[in-house]
Formats: C-alpha cells, structure tokens, sequence
C-alpha cells in the first residue's frame, strides 16, 4: 500500500481510502442550536481526521456563523471529530435557557431536524469541548468535572461517520437547577411548597437518606439532581416530591452545602440538626424536627426562661424582652454556642455568605420552633421564615421585636403540636423548688396551670397563620315529637372540602383579588376574623387535636396538589372537585344549615379564591411560567 492511502474501519469492515487531494469530494454540515431553536454563533472549532493527523491535511478550522452552521468541505470520507473551543462555548451556553420538558420527546427541534432527513443529535457541552473551562465559583476537582456536562472526561470531541449531510446538534445549555423562591414579605404558595420540601430534606443526613440510602440526601439533592438536567430533581430524603425549580447560569448553583448535626463528634451533644445551601444569589437554613427520643423530651421540656443578660442566664442575644421555650432555646444554642470546631466552622461560614444574599429559613415542628428562634437572631439579614405544624416558642412580650420578620406559619387541619406549650405562664414555684426536677414535676404542674390565668407572659405563636380548614357543613333542626324541649338534633352531611386559608390575604387591594375579597368581607367581619384568626394564637377552627394531621410529607402533599391545580385550570384534581360538590350541597340544605356555619364556609371558600393571586409574583418572572408549566409535567418523572 503506497504512502498515499490509508485503512481505515467503518462498522468493522476494513476499507482502504486514497488520501489524494482528487478523493478530498466530500462535504459536512454542523448546525449548533440551543434548547429553544436559536442559533449559537461564532464558536471557534476545529476538525480533524485520520488525514490531518497523518499529515496529509491541515487541520479544519473556524466559526460558525450567523445560523450557527459549521461547513466543512473538501474532506475525505473518513470518521470526522469537530472540537469547539471550549470557554466561549462555556460562557455562551451560561446564557441559554433549557426547554419545559426535559425528556427527548419535547424537542422541537429533533422533530424539524427528522422533517428535513438531517441528522440529530442532543448533545451537553461537554461533548464538543477540546479541554476543560474555566467553571466558577471554581471547581475544586478537575478529574472529576460536573458529570452530567462533562461525561467525557478525556475531551476527545465528537466523531461522526456520515459525511454529506447537515448534523443537527441540539445542545443543552451549561446550566443548574435552582429553586424558585421569592424573597418578599407577602405570601408565596410557591416559597410555601419549595420551603417544606426543604424541611422534609432536613430530616436525612449528608449521604444518606432516612431508608439510609444515598438517593435523596442532602448531597444527593443539591450535588447531584439540582446540576442533572435530563430531569427535574425528583426525590427529598425518602420521599418522591417535585420542587418548583429554574435554570440559572452554572456559576449560580448551590456551591456551600453542609450539614450539622450536634449528635456526632467527639464531644456530641442533644441531638439538634439543620442544613444550609447557599448559591451566590441565596442561602436556605432549614431546621429538622422531632426526629429521636432525645427531641422528643426538648418538645415536653418547657419552662420559659427569659433572655435578658442577668447573673442567671448568659445573654442570647436574640430578644431583650419575653421568654422562650427552655428546651428549644437549649436546641438551638447546642449549635449556636457549640466548641465542637467542625460545628463552630460551618456556623462562621454560614454567616459569611449571609452577607448580601437572599436568606430563608424553614422548618417542620421542632424544626419551626429552631428557625424562628434563628430568623429572630439573623433579623438584621431579613430572612424570610416558612413553618409548618411549629409549637409555640416565645411568649407575648418578645412578639414586638420579632414583627419584622415575615413569617407564616402553616397548620394543616387539625395537627397538635401548634397547640403546645398551652397557652398560660409557665414559669411557676416547682423549678425553683426542685431545680432540674422541676422539669418532671413542673410538666404536669404546667399542664394543670392553664386552667387559671397566673400573669400575661402566654406562649403565643409569631407570624401569619396558615390553616389547611376541613369545610363541613352540619344539618340543624328541632325534635319534633317535643316541641316545647327545644331539643336540637344535628347531622353531619357527607360531602366535605379541604380549604387553604391564607386570612392576611384578605386584606389586599389588588384587582385580581378585588371580587372574592368583597365577597369575604360582606359575610366575615373584622371581629369575627379576629376572634377565628388570632394574630398570636391558633384558628379557632380546629376539631379534635390530631396526630396524624402532623407528618411533613401530609402538608406537601397538600400544597403541592393545590399549586398544580391553581395553575394548571385544565387538571381536574380532587380539591377542586371536593369543592364544586360541596358547594352543591350547601346551596342544597341551605335553609337547615346553621347561617353562622353557612355563612362561615362561603366566606372561607373565597378566600381559598384569594390563593391564585400569591402565583402572579412566580407568573412575572421571565422564568416563572416556564418553571410552573414544568412542574405540571411531573407526573412525566415521578
């Protein structure tokens, strides 16, 4: 075989091509597209082949041009490899944004691509890099780039067989998944969703979940699912839930994510945990709740002790008036005051990235009591605090230095906790007497005192009440066989309806929510409001206190339905139709329904229509209908 040709292997069949300049006939196409079909431009490459690593050919070079077309003609028929220059291709797709689904089924352009008889292929940056960008914030391990966008970690380009077509490269923008969150002071269901997703997550560990599996860790969740973009992230902790989640440039993914937990180490202490993860634009803390037996005796634990700077008691630094729950401040400063190094390190790192961002903190239960507690410290960062099912934590007297933290606190049905510590002072003779065992001895004491008012500092809970309300309606008649008896018989009719009352929302001005407000203020007064809604305290709406009504996976649950429906008017979900056949019902029985229960229910059936409205911050986002129409794809990945 002369000099001039050269064996090459195309589906393992051996030929021979001539290397001569005549047999240089064929041609090439690449058209370099984004997500949303539009061109990426002026992207330096290079191609090779065996003839230009031979020798024979100079390498192929250039830019694509306006339409994002790379054409490459006068190549022999051999195997090609383009490279596109790796940092302006980097930096570009920061810039670009990623379709709705994410599945293949959902690009457009594959579908023009096969109408055309071009080839296709969907391809990550990664793939056409001739080396390693440059990636900030930096990426400490260079072998180990991002592996979704980095697959190949040897650069060694894309080679092509097929030679005298166009190749359609769909590809996908460097770019991470990021939690929608909306750092005002009015009500987001959406901050509401996302932030008791958060919460559920602060119950697994760094690497494991609760199941002790890696899948749904805190690691798990934002080193992995939040930078893997063939899918949406898909599970927190132990349980399948979708967030309401953005792409952003890659340089705005969560970089400082840590875990801390009291209960491990050399010089272990209680057993308090929360996590934090911060991108450059924001930082979540989120508080775990009842987790062990140890958490279990800080919830019983309550004597209120005061935190002002006295002899007694080391100065907080939280509020100078008020008390608060002995056991949850306890919780908290195990972390705050810790001498474990490790523990002391990541509480300074965590207040260094506070610093010009947007902070939010969350938590379920214990973990609520643990981020009010937190918020009240960080007050001069403005966190905005979600809750959910939290006890009450401090008493009256704190409440005036907490009003500037926007907080709302989440009750779903009839849960218990939100209803300890009682509402009465707590701080009686038995601590002093026994000291430590006045805690025993004080618990029964403390429940017995509620009976009789002692002095006016109440627990009482802070922030915005939230209450998931299970609408029922109950039929109302006299005995008829004896009249005169006055004797009422009441029954209670089928058909119930779970309610998401948001009573701060009453008070807005806007159009959107002009008529339904109307309607809920010519049926409910603001004394009435008052007295079902107490600013410090829990609805008056509440039934038996329930157990069972506690878990966070049953208030996601719940939110995340309602958000799907509220957005997507075409799903006929279950809370929409309990509310279509309730309605029914009541305007059935109209006249044998109590009309303060009546009128109760109609007034808290246009509130529910109130929470559409707290969707228009999300709607106005550039990204925030893209972000809301992905999520209604759930069902697609879950």
């Amino acid at each position: 075989m002369s000099n001039k040709e050269h064996n090459t292997s195309i589906k393992e069949e051996s030929k021979t091509v001539s290397l001569s300049a005549k047999n240089q006939t064929s041609w090439i196409e690449f058209q370099l597209l984004d997500e949303m079909n539009d061109p990426v431009v002026n992207m330096p490459y290079r191609a090779i082949n065996d003839a230009t690593r031979s020798g024979h050919v100079k390498e192929y070079t250039g830019s694509s041009d306006a339409s994002g077309i790379i054409r490459i003609e006068g190549v022999h028929h051999l195997d090609l490899t383009l490279f596109i220059e790796a940092q302006p291709l980097a930096d570009e797709m920061e810039t670009r944004s990623l379709r709705v689904g994410r599945e293949e089924k959902y690009s457009t352009i594959k579908k023009l691509a096969e109408q055309e008889g071009y080839e296709y292929q969907y391809i990550t940056i990664g793939k056409l890099c001739d080396k390693l960008p440059a990636i900030t914030p930096n990426w400490e391990d260079k072998k180990k780039p991002p592996a979704y966008h980095f697959p190949d970690t040897q650069f060694a380009g894309l080679t092509v067989k097929k030679l005298n077509r166009r190749h359609i490269l769909e590809i996908c923008p460097f770019r991470a998944w990021s939690l929608v969150l909306h750092h005002i002071p009015e009500y987001s269901v959406v901050n509401a969703y996302n932030l008791v997703l958060m919460s559920i997550l602060s119950y697994a560990d760094y690497h494991t979940n609760g199941d002790g599996q890696a899948t749904g860790s805190i690691k798990h969740f934002f080193n992995q699912q939040m930078l893997e973009l063939a899918r949406v992230p898909y599970q927190v902790n132990d349980k399948k839930f979708q967030p309401i989640v953005k792409d952003v440039p890659f340089h705005q993914r969560y970089t400082d994510v840590e875990f801390i937990d009291s209960s491990q180490g050399a010089n272990a202490k209680k057993d308090t945990q929360l996590f934090f993860a911060a991108s450059s634009v924001e930082a979540i803390v989120a508080w775990r709740g009842t987790a062990s037996l140890l958490d279990v005796v800080t919830d019983i634990t309550y004597k209120p002790i005061n935190l002002t700077c006295d002899i007694k008691i080391p100065c907080s630094g939280i509020v100078s008036n008020g008390l608060v729950h002995q056991g949850f401040l306890d919780a908290f400063q195990v972390i705050n005051d810790s001498d474990n190094t490790k523990i002391k390190d990541n509480i300074e790192r965590l207040v260094e990235l506070l610093a010009g961002r947007k902070v939010y903190v969350c938590g379920h239960s214990l973990g609520g009591a643990l981020a009010l507690i937190h918020a009240a410290k960080l007050i001069d960062y403005k966190p905005i605090l979600y809750t959910y099912g939290m006890p009450r934590t401090f008493t009256l007297s704190a409440m005036g230095e907490l009003v500037g933290i926007p907080h709302y606190r989440h009750i779903n049905e009839n849960d218990a906790v939100p209803s300890v510590p009682p509402e009465r002072e707590l701080d009686n003779h038995f601590y002093k007497l026994w000291g430590p065992l006045g805690y025993v001895f004080g618990y029964s004491w403390s429940v017995i005192k509620t009976l009789v008012p002692i002095g006016n500092e109440v627990f009482c809970h802070h922030g915005e009440v939230v209450h998931f309300f299970k609408a029922e309606s109950v039929l109302e008649w006299l005995e008829e066989r004896n009249p005169r008896a006055k004797i009422k018989i009441r029954k209670r009719l089928s058909e119930t309806a779970k309610l998401f009352l948001v009573p701060c929302l009453s008070s807005r001005s806007d159009e959107n929510a002009k008529k339904n407000q109307q309607e809920f203020i010519q049926n409910i007064d603001q004394e009435s409001k008052d007295k079902l809604f107490p600013k410090h305290g829990n609805p008056e709406l509440k039934n038996a206190l329930n157990g069972g009504d506690h878990p966070s996976g049953k208030y996601a649950e719940y939110i995340g339905d309602r958000l799907l429906e509220l957005y997507d008017t075409t799903n006929d979900g279950i809370y929409r139709r309990e509310q279509d056949v309730f309605i029914l019902q009541m305007e059935r029985y109209k006249n044998d329904i109590p009309q303060s229960e009546y009128s109760r229910n109609k007034s808290f059936l246009a509130v529910d229509k109130l929470l559409v409205s707290t969707l228009d911050i999300t709607k106005s986002l550039p990204e925030g209908d893209i972000a809301m129409q992905r999520y209604c794809l759930k069902k697609d990945v879950l």
